[in-house]
């Protein structure tokens, strides 16, 4: 394939896939599969969900779930509920004491005006469908090169999340953005915070109100992979998006704890120890006694040495006169 149809030019990959690798062979790219390591579906992001309800093999500790099981954020069953949330009250209850018929009177039902089961307190149950519709937003929001722009292919996954909103009134939404490693952590954690707050914005205008949406950014802290790789970088930058019980705890602070006021400070470098110039140590001639019967004579070292003396010379005495 010739490179300038080729989308990853420097790897090598299959030609369905213009030209990029696709290491499990299951259709999606290893920059775009959240398994690439193991062979999973499209639909999934090319993950595997061997019992269909939702959750992928890998966070799924209940794989082997029964159909039409409803599963809670592990995948495992809830006790009592179905996909429908139709739910038997357990007791009889009044009119007064509990407002949807559930079974669980309000002052224990943390959704009084939603039917849901006992095991969940009183709320509906998220259904499958919706959690794998959660999982795809996170996967599919995309943003503009080290900026908080949302690219216009993010939009309809957005659309998607309106009408969940409504048909779960007792619920919030969470968004927790977070970046790869490259850059400044300060800066990464800034970037974060303002993708979430464009995420929220865009649904804010689609006419969600702004009390059910709960925005924090996490910057680098919580990589879901590697950042050794560039396929690596790209799923640790995301936008994650999951419900919570609107009277309860937002669920990105119960997966990742309190949001980051700030950026990790870099460890400082051990600063060396310096060296005390070593010091020259002064060597004295060695004296030498004179040999006996010699005179000893001093001179100054810095004294200059006077030149001998020439001799006189000897006049010879004239021959007679003859």
């Amino acid at each position: 394939m010739p490179d300038y149809l080729d989308a990853c030019a420097t790897e090598v990959g299959v030609a369905e896939l213009r030209g990029c690798p696709d290491k499990d062979s299951d259709g999606v790219t290893d920059s775009e599969d959240n398994c690439p390591d193991i062979a999973g579906s499209i639909d999934r992001q090319g993950c595997p969900d061997a019992d269909s309800d939702g959750i992928i093999d890998p966070d799924d500790k209940c794989p082997d779930t029964p159909a039409g099981a409803t599963v809670d954020v592990s995948g495992c069953p809830v006790a009592g509920a179905t996909d429908s949330t139709a739910v038997t009250p357990a007791a009889p209850a009044s009119a007064s004491n509990d407002n949807d018929g559930d079974g669980v009177l309000n002052a224990r039902d943390r959704c009084p005006n939603s039917a849901g089961p006992a095991s969940n307190g009183g709320c509906p149950v998220i259904k499958a469908e919706v959690r794998r519709s959660l999982q795809a937003a996170t996967r599919s929001i995309r943003f503009e090169s080290n900026k908080a722009v949302l690219l216009p292919s993010s939009y309809p996954t957005l659309d998607a999340l309106v009408p969940v909103l409504s048909q779960y009134p007792d619920y919030s939404l969470s968004i927790a953005g977070h970046t790869d490693n490259k850059g400044p952590a300060a800066f990464n954690l800034t970037l974060s915070r303002e993708r979430a707050a464009a995420a929220r914005r865009y649904l804010v205008e689609k006419g969600v109100a702004e009390s059910r949406i709960d925005t924090r950014g996490y910057g680098t802290r919580y990589p879901i992979v590697s950042n050794a790789t560039e396929a690596g970088r790209a799923r640790n930058r995301r936008v994650e998006f999951d419900l919570f019980v609107s009277s309860g705890t937002n669920s990105a602070q119960l997966k990742y704890g309190a949001a980051p006021t700030k950026a990790p400070a870099k460890p400082a470098k051990a600063t060396p120890a310096r060296k005390k110039p070593a010091t020259k140590q002064l060597v004295r001639p060695r004296k030498v006694a004179p040999k006996a019967g010699t005179r000893k004579v001093t001179r100054s070292a810095s004294a200059p040495q006077k030149p001998a003396a020439p001799k006189p010379a000897v006049r010879r005495a004239a021959p007679p006169r003859s």
